[in-house]
Parts: structure tokens; C-alpha cells; sequence
């Protein structure tokens, strides 16, 4: 009984260390089927499953940050450009405000103040991405065909893992 125990527990270990990776790999790069089929299908399920006696909190978190991230990671306001901008470590981009108070006053001038800093943010942005394309890419396009291509299988790994 407790070597039957020691053995669950190191298994569960185990799977935890192997989803904490697939998590932090499926935040950058797209996860492949077959890679989906074996820890999705044949893991994560098994540790978000109800009947599963007794629950490992820290798999079954770490289950449920890999599903998030695959999910994440296609996600349809991720474009093309993201994809890209990560793989040639170009910075994330515009930076989202909190929101301000409306109307007149004080407050409205800071958030016109805002929106011009994103904007002169975003211009570099994409000054910078545009430059970082450019070095990498020689073959006109090709960089842009790849990034729609990983964004593509990103949301294919999604589809499969939902279908899990």
C-alpha cells in the first residue's frame, strides 16, 4: 500500500513537471498534434477529470495552465504581426490602459495624453518590427508566410486540444 502510494505520488510528479513544460512551451511556439495527443488526451484530461481519486491541486493547476496557454496562443486577436514580433524578440507592442474617467478636465488631457503615447508607441513598434523583418528576412515574404503558417497551427493544436 504505501509503495503503491510513493509510486502514484511520484507519477503524479512527474506529469506535473511534464505539463509545467508543455504550459511554457505552448506560450511560444505551436504545439504539435501528436504532442497534444499524449499529454492533452492521454494527461491533462485525466488529472481535470471529476472521478479522479485523489486530486493532485498542483497537476491538476498545472493541466488546466497548459489547456489555458494552448488556448491562449490561438487565440483570434493574435495576428500574424504577434507572431512574428515574438519570434524575432521585437517588444510586445502597444501597451493597454486601464481606462480613464470621461469628459472635460484633467483627466480627459491625460487620456488624450495617453492615446498619443500609444500611438507614437505603436509607430516604433512597428518601425521596429518593420527593420527586424527586413534583417531576416531576404526571401520577400517569407518570414510573413511562416508566421501566418505558425499562427495556422497554433489554432489547429487548439482545435484538437478542445476536441480531447
Amino acid at each position: 500500500q504505501q509503495q503503491q502510494q510513493q509510486q502514484q505520488a511520484e507519477e503524479e510528479a512527474s506529469a506535473t513537471r511534464l505539463l509545467e513544460c508543455c504550459e511554457a512551451w505552448a506560450r511560444y511556439v505551436a504545439v504539435p498534434i501528436p504532442v497534444i495527443d499524449a499529454t492533452v488526451r492521454r494527461l491533462a484530461v485525466s488529472y481535470l477529470h471529476p472521478s479522479r481519486q485523489p486530486q493532485s491541486p498542483r497537476a491538476q493547476g498545472a493541466a488546466f495552465q497548459y489547456l489555458a496557454s494552448i488556448f491562449e496562443s490561438a487565440s483570434v486577436s493574435l495576428t500574424a504581426g504577434d507572431v512574428l514580433a515574438a519570434a524575432l524578440g521585437v517588444g510586445a507592442g502597444g501597451h493597454r490602459s486601464k481606462g480613464g474617467a470621461g469628459g472635460k478636465g484633467p483627466a480627459s488631457n491625460k487620456k488624450n495624453a495617453n492615446k498619443n503615447k500609444r500611438g507614437k508607441s505603436k509607430a516604433r513598434h512597428n518601425k521596429r518590427l518593420g527593420k527586424a523583418v527586413a534583417i531576416h528576412d531576404e526571401d520577400g515574404g517569407a518570414a510573413e508566410v511562416a508566421a501566418e503558417e505558425e499562427l495556422l497551427a497554433r489554432r489547429n493544436a487548439a482545435c484538437v486540444a478542445a476536441a480531447a
